[in-house]
């Protein structure tokens, strides 16, 4: 017994010993990052024995800052904008809404083009409506709403990343619910009086008649499918695939 805690004591040193250390490593590391990058710049550089150039792509909204080392350093610049077979890379700069839907863009690993609409902001309406629809269950919301206010107490550096989006979730899931009338899959939950007064009859599921139900699904389906031929269409400019995109939606 007094060997283990011998040995406790001499990790407990140890793991102190390099937290301390933790402000070196990270300079260091962030010292040979900076060395590799500019010996990668550095290889893919052109040029002859009088003068040296590298290329490379830059926001627009960076451009005047190089501008100004380039003037400190006397280096000569050229700008344009690059061409329909120049692969740009994507910078993408979302608003708080649209952030929100990252998480799921990074784990399917979709990146809009250069060219392309940054669609995050849409699909995340769509997407929320969808998960809503497929739960459909206003008690299920519940839970789902009390498991992630838990996880963002005890994680709360998942609480800022992709937590917002389950609160959503969650949240439109015990609206969907609750026009539904779905509580736990239970019909009689959902004839208590202050719950059976929140169900939109059209939508109620335990009508016989899902007529209501499907046309929404279908009327939510139809604009989901326009939206996406109308911004093909755009993006495509005048011309008669544009046409089809708009025939197409």
């Amino acid at each position: 017994m007094a060997r283990n805690d011998a040995q406790l004591s001499e990790l407990k040193h140890r793991v102190h010993s390099l937290r301390q250390q933790s402000d070196t490593m990270q300079a260091s590391l962030r010292f040979h990052q900076n060395a590799l990058l500019f010996e990668q710049a550095r290889a893919g550089m052109g040029g002859d024995q009088r003068v040296c150039y590298v290329q490379g792509f830059c926001p627009t909204a960076r451009l005047a800052e190089i501008s100004s080392v380039a003037a400190r350093n006397g280096w000569a610049i050229l700008a344009t904008d690059p061409g329909p077979d120049d692969p740009a890379p994507t910078l993408l700069n979302h608003s708080r809404w649209a952030a929100w839907f990252q998480p799921v863009m990074r784990f399917i690993g979709v990146t809009p083009g250069y060219r392309e609409y940054d669609v995050n902001g849409v699909l995340l309406v769509f997407f929320t409506l969808f998960v809503a629809m497929i739960l459909g269950d206003a008690g299920y919301g519940f839970v789902m709403l009390a498991t992630t206010f838990f996880v963002s107490r005890k994680l709360p550096e998942a609480a800022r990343r992709t937590l917002p989006l389950f609160y959503i979730l969650s949240a439109a899931t015990i609206v969907w619910g609750a026009l539904t009338g779905m509580w736990f899959g239970l019909r009689s939950w959902g004839e208590f009086p202050i719950l059976r007064s929140l169900v939109l009859p059209g939508l109620n599921a335990f009508n016989e008649d899902s007529r209501p139900l499907l046309r929404f699904c279908l009327l939510l389906g139809a604009v989901h499918l326009s939206m996406a031929h109308g911004w093909a269409a755009v993006r495509r400019g005048p011309s008669w695939r544009s046409l089809a995109e708009v025939g197409g939606g």
